[in-house]
């Protein structure tokens, strides 16, 4: 299992977080989201914050905030393009949250190595 540093509910942000957010957001050419509600700010409105030509990838149990807005999921949960205005770039994973960070690496041909 990955496990990151996690900031709980009601925690303040480390200082470099808002520091360089908008650079870092501004060079991103892919936005990976990963289990999560998208109901809690500023998070929740992060997915925005890249450029409308950045596609974003969510893996995740349910789908949340933009990629829930009038999307159609196949039998494996991932997202078919409707054509909804601004769905175009926005794929997902819906499912167990491992199994498809498992899977996205495997596609990526990458290998991780982690300690029991």
């Amino acid at each position: 299992r990955l496990k990151t540093n996690v900031v709980l509910f009601g925690e303040q942000l480390p200082l470099n977080f808002t520091e360089h957010q908008k650079e870092d957001f501004s060079l991103c050419d892919l936005l990976i989201v990963i289990g999560t509600s998208l109901r809690v700010y500023p998070f929740a409105s992060m997915v925005d914050s890249v450029a409308s030509n950045v596609p974003r990838l969510l893996i995740n149990q349910d789908p949340v905030g933009p990629f829930a807005y009038g999307s159609k999921y196949n039998q494996q949960g991932v997202n078919i393009d409707n054509g909804l205005p601004g769905t175009y770039r926005d794929v997902a994973y819906i499912g167990d949250i491992d199994q498809g960070v498992s899977l996205l690496l495997e596609l990526l041909g990458w290998e991780i190595h982690t300690q029991q």
